[in-house]
């Protein structure tokens, strides 16, 4: 009877081996996965930076383009020409 009980506990280690193996198959998993994560936040990241900068140049260009409207505008040529002698 002794050897069937090293049978049984031979099988269970051999059962514990392996689910050991596979939480460390699990635990490579969720490394990769933290990784991915992190490059999608650094992804992420960089396309908030490109959206502040391109709202910067649009900004500017509306400022540039409501400068130019204002200087072309007739209503400042009437202004001007009712201030001028």
């Amino acid at each position: 009877m002794d050897g069937v009980w090293q049978v049984v506990d031979a099988s269970w280690q051999v059962v514990d081996d392996n689910w050991q193996a596979v939480d460390g198959i699990w635990q490579v998993v969720d490394a990769i996965w933290q990784a991915v994560d992190g490059v999608w936040q650094a992804v992420d990241t960089v396309w908030q930076v490109v959206d502040v900068i391109w709202q910067m140049v649009d900004d500017n260009w509306q400022v540039v383009y409501g400068s130019h409207q204002f200087f072309l505008s007739d209503d400042l040529y009437q202004k001007l020409a009712y201030c001028l002698p």
